[in-house]
C-alpha cells in the first residue's frame, strides 16, 4: 500500500521541484525542496502529504506521522491525509489505528476507489489479528495489544463503512473524464466543452506540454497531473485512471468530442447499467470537413472504475482484455464520439505514422502473433501508401484472425485494397473469396470485390458487387467505412457504367454520389465527362465548374472544363484555359490539338495549323491532328498539302473514316467528282451510317448529271436521318430532273 500524493496547482518553485523529485523517486532531494516549500506555505496540505511520502520512503516514519498529523489539524476534511496515515500506520503494525484512518478517508470520499482499496487492505490485516493463535493472543494481552472486542469493533465499523460506500456508489454514480495530453492547446477546449454537464470531474495527465495545455485544462476545472512520457500509452492511461474518484470512467483524447446526443445516453447507461463497460461509436474523419469521408468503429471508452480494469499495449492501447479477465460484462452503447486526429494535416503535423510504427513494432516483438497488432501496423502502412509492406502484415494477421475477430472483415478489405493498388486485382478477388469461405460477411468485402472486378474490366460483375454492398449495408448497423455501402459504392457503379458506355446510368449514379458527398471531385469529373458524351453541355458545364473549384491547380480539371466550353461553342474561353496550361509547362499533344480546334473554330487558321503541327510532333500517330491539319490546309487553298495529310492519317489508321470524308470534301470542291465518290465510299466502308457522306455522294452524281444515282444517295441519307432538310431538297431537285427528262 504505497503512500500517494496528488499534484495540483503549482504554488512556488520549491514545491514544483519537490514534486518533480518525488515523482522521480529522488527522496532526499524531494524532502529538501518540500521542507523549504512548507516554510513558505505552512498550511499547504498537498506539500505536507508529499513531504510525508518522502520521509516514509527515507525510512523516517516518525517524521512522516508528525507531518500528517499537522495536515489533519490544518485540514481535517482532507481524505488523502487519512489514507496516507492509514498506509503508514499499517506498515508499522499499528493496524487498528490504520483502520480508523482508512475508515475516515472513505467516509470523507466514499466514491474514491483508491480509498476503498486501502480500507479493504487494512480490513485483511485486522482479520489476521482476529485469527491469531492462542500464543499470539496471550502475548498481545501481555504487551497491551488490541483485545478481541476492539478487533471485532473495528471489523464491524469497516464493514459498515464499505457497505455505505458501495450503497452511495450504486445510488449516485459519478463520472470521471480521464485524458492524457501533450501540447493540445488547439483542441482541448473544444473537447472539454463537449463534456460540460456530463462528467463530475476531469482528470488530465500531461506528458510534457510546452504550450498552454495545462492552463486551458485548469480553466475548465480539471485536475492536472504531470507524468513523464515513457513511450507507452497504456502506462499514461493507467496513471490517469489512478487519480479518478468517479464510479465510472469516460476516456477521451483532446482531438475527440462527444456528440451533442451522447450525454443523455451515457448518463442513462451509468444510472441503469446493463454492463460493466461499454463500446462507444467513433466517427473518424479522414478529410478536413466533418462529412461522409470517415470510417466508423467501436471501442471501449466507458467503464466502471475498478482497480483491475487497466490498459495494455504501447499504442492502440486496450482495456477490454483486463475487463474480460476480471469477469466484467461488455455491451454496445450508441453514443457517438467525433474523432479528428486522422485528418491528413493532423497526421502529418504530429508525425503519428512514424511514432505508431515504432511502438507497434515494439509490441509485436513481444507478441509476434497478435492479429490486433499486425492489423494496426498494416493500417499505418496503408495510410502511408506502402502497400507492399502492409500486405506482409495482413497475410500474417490472416493466419491468426478468427471469423468473429473485430478486425476480420477489415483485414481482408485492406488486403484486397493493397493488392489492387499493387496491380493485382486477381489476388484481391482470391483473398476476398477466402474471407467468404471463412463465413465473414461485411458490405466492405462486396465493395472491395467490386473495385477488383472494375480493375479487370468486368463491369457487369462489378456492378453486381457494388449493388450487393449497398443492399447489405442497409440491412444492418455496420462499423467500418459507411461510404463502402453508400456514396463510394454508387461511384463504383457509375464507373462501371462508364466502362459499359451507359452514360445515362453513369450520370444517375454519380448524381447520387454528389447528393451524399457534394465535395467529391471525382464524381463531378465523371459527371462532366458523362454529360459531355450525352451532349448535355449545360450539365457538363455545371459539374465541370465544380470539378475545377474542388481541384485547384489540377491540370486535368482545367483541361476537362476547357473541353466542356469547347463543346458548347465557347472557343475563346476554352482557349484561355488551354493557354493557362501551356503557361504551367503542361505541354501535351492533346492540349495543342484542342488549341488548334479552338483556333480553327475562330477562323485563325495559321494558329490552328501551328498547334496541329505541334500535336503531330509530340505524337506522330495522332490521326485526328493529321486530319484537322489537312482541313486547315484546304481552307487556305493548299489542296495538295491537305490531301497529303489525309493520306498520312489513313496510313496510320486505315479505318479512320473522317480522313476519307474530309478528303472527299476537298475533291468535291475541286470538281473531281468521280474521285470524291471513290473516297466517300472508302469512308463508308469504315463508317456506313454517315448520312452526310451519302448526301455528298448524291451531290457528286447530281453534278455529273447522273440523277438516278443521285436519288439513291439522297434516299439513303434520309433513311439514316429522316429529318434531313438538305437531303430532302436535293432529292426533290433530282426527281424533277428525272421527270423533265422523260
Amino acid at each position: 500500500m504505497p503512500l500517494r500524493v496528488t499534484k495540483a496547482k503549482t504554488v512556488g518553485n520549491e514545491k514544483q521541484l519537490g514534486l518533480d523529485a518525488l515523482r522521480e523517486k529522488r527522496w532526499a532531494e524531494a524532502a529538501d525542496y518540500l521542507e523549504k516549500a512548507l516554510n513558505g506555505s505552512p498550511s499547504d496540505v498537498e506539500i505536507m502529504n508529499a513531504l510525508a511520502v518522502a520521509y516514509s520512503a527515507l525510512g523516517n516514519g516518525k517524521a512522516a506521522r508528525t507531518i500528517l498529523g499537522q495536515a489533519v489539524r490544518v485540514s481535517p476534511e482532507c481524505p488523502e491525509t487519512y489514507k496516507n496515515l492509514a498506509v503508514l500506520l499499517a506498515r508499522e503494525g499499528r493496524v487498528l489505528e490504520a483502520a480508523d484512518n482508512a475508515c475516515q478517508a472513505v467516509e470523507l470520499s466514499p466514491s474514491n476507489p483508491e480509498n476503498v482499496r486501502v480500507l479493504r487492505d487494512v480490513q485483511e490485516l485486522v482479520r489476521k489479528l482476529s485469527h491469531s493463535t492462542k500464543k499470539e493472543k496471550k502475548l498481545n494481552r501481555r504487551i497491551g495489544g488490541p483485545t478481541r472486542t476492539e478487533i471485532n469493533e473495528r471489523l464491524a465499523k469497516i464493514n459498515s463503512v464499505i457497505k455505505k460506500a458501495q450503497s452511495i456508489s450504486e445510488q449516485v454514480p459519478t463520472l470521471s473524464l480521464c485524458m492524457i495530453v501533450k501540447n493540445e492547446e488547439a483542441n482541448l477546449g473544444s473537447c472539454l466543452r463537449s463534456v460540460k454537464g456530463i462528467v463530475n470531474e476531469i482528470i488530465i495527465v500531461d506528458t510534457g506540454s510546452t504550450d498552454r495545455t495545462p492552463e486551458i485544462a485548469q480553466s475548465y476545472g480539471a485536475k492536472v497531473y504531470h507524468f513523464p512520457w515513457t513511450d507507452n500509452y497504456a502506462e499514461a492511461r493507467n496513471k490517469s485512471l489512478s487519480y479518478a474518484n468517479g464510479t465510472w470512467i469516460l476516456i477521451l483524447d483532446a482531438d475527440e468530442q462527444l456528440d451533442k446526443s451522447a450525454g443523455p445516453v451515457i448518463l442513462k447507461a451509468i444510472k441503469e447499467p446493463v454492463a460493466d463497460a461499454f463500446a462507444l461509436l467513433f466517427h473518424n474523419y479522414m478529410s478536413e470537413n466533418q462529412g461522409p469521408d470517415m470510417f466508423i468503429h467501436r471501442t471501449c471508452r466507458l467503464f466502471r472504475n475498478k482497480l483491475e480494469y487497466r490498459y495494455e499495449g504501447r499504442v492502440h492501447e486496450r482495456i477490454v482484455p483486463s475487463i474480460e479477465r476480471s469477469g466484467g460484462k461488455m455491451a454496445y452503447l450508441d453514443a457517438v464520439i467525433h474523432h479528428f486526429g486522422y485528418m491528413p494535416a493532423v497526421m502529418l503535423e504530429r508525425c503519428k505514422h512514424e511514432r505508431y510504427v515504432r511502438l507497434l513494432e515494439a509490441d509485436l516483438a513481444e507478441n509476434p502473433n497478435d492479429p490486433y497488432c499486425l492489423y494496426n501496423l498494416a493500417s499505418v502502412y496503408i495510410t502511408k501508401g506502402n502497400y507492399k509492406e502492409a500486405l506482409g502484415y495482413l497475410k500474417k494477421a490472416e493466419e491468426y484472425i478468427s471469423r468473429s475477430h473485430e478486425f476480420a472483415a477489415a483485414t481482408y478489405s485492406h488486403m484486397a485494397h493493397a493488392f489492387c493498388e499493387l496491380g493485382s486485382p486477381e489476388e484481391a478477388i482470391n483473398a476476398l473469396e477466402r474471407a467468404q469461405n471463412k463465413g465473414i460477411c461485411h458490405p466492405e468485402l462486396n465493395f472491395a470485390k467490386g473495385n477488383a472486378l472494375l480493375g479487370l474490366g468486368r463491369y457487369a460483375e462489378a456492378i453486381t458487387e457494388f449493388v450487393s454492398a449497398v443492399q447489405l449495408g442497409q440491412s444492418n448497423r455496420w462499423v467500418g467505412d459507411p461510404g463502402a455501402f453508400g456514396y463510394k459504392a454508387y461511384f463504383g457503379i457509375a464507373s462501371a457504367c462508364m466502362g459499359l458506355q451507359d452514360y445515362q446510368k453513369a450520370a444517375e449514379y454519380a448524381e447520387l454520389v454528389v447528393k451524399e458527398n457534394p465535395g467529391d471531385a471525382k464524381a463531378h469529373e465523371l459527371l462532366t465527362i458523362a454529360y459531355l458524351r450525352l451532349g448535355n453541355t449545360a450539365q457538363a458545364e455545371k459539374h465541370g465548374k465544380e470539378w475545377l473549384r474542388l481541384s485547384p491547380g489540377d491540370a486535368r480539371a482545367v483541361m476537362g472544363f476547357a473541353q466542356v466550353l469547347q463543346a458548347s461553342g465557347q472557343f475563346k474561353e476554352a482557349r484561355n484555359l488551354y493557354v493557362s496550361l501551356l503557361d504551367l509547362d503542361c505541354e501535351a499533344a492533346e492540349l495543342h490539338f484542342n488549341l488548334g480546334v479552338c483556333a480553327e473554330a475562330l477562323n485563325e487558321l495559321e494558329d490552328a495549323s501551328r498547334h496541329f503541327t505541334r500535336a503531330i510532333e509530340l505524337q506522330p500517330d495522332f490521326v485526328e491532328a493529321h486530319t484537322n491539319l489537312g482541313r486547315c490546309h484546304a481552307k487556305q487553298g493548299r489542296i495538295s498539302e491537305a490531301l497529303a495529310c489525309f493520306a498520312h492519317a489513313v496510313e496510320i489508321d486505315p479505318g479512320y473514316a473522317n480522313a476519307y470524308f474530309n478528303a472527299g470534301d476537298i475533291l468535291y470542291s475541286a470538281g473531281r467528282y468521280e474521285d470524291a465518290i471513290n473516297v466517300y465510299q472508302n469512308g463508308l466502308m469504315c463508317y456506313p451510317n454517315n448520312p452526310a457522306a451519302f448526301l455528298a455522294i448524291g451531290n457528286c452524281y447530281f453534278r455529273m448529271g447522273a440523277y438516278e444515282a443521285a436519288i439513291m444517295g439522297y434516299r439513303q441519307a434520309l433513311v439514316l436521318r429522316p429529318n434531313y432538310p438538305e437531303a430532302e431538297a436535293n432529292l426533290s431537285k433530282a426527281l424533277q430532273h428525272v421527270k423533265s427528262s422523260v
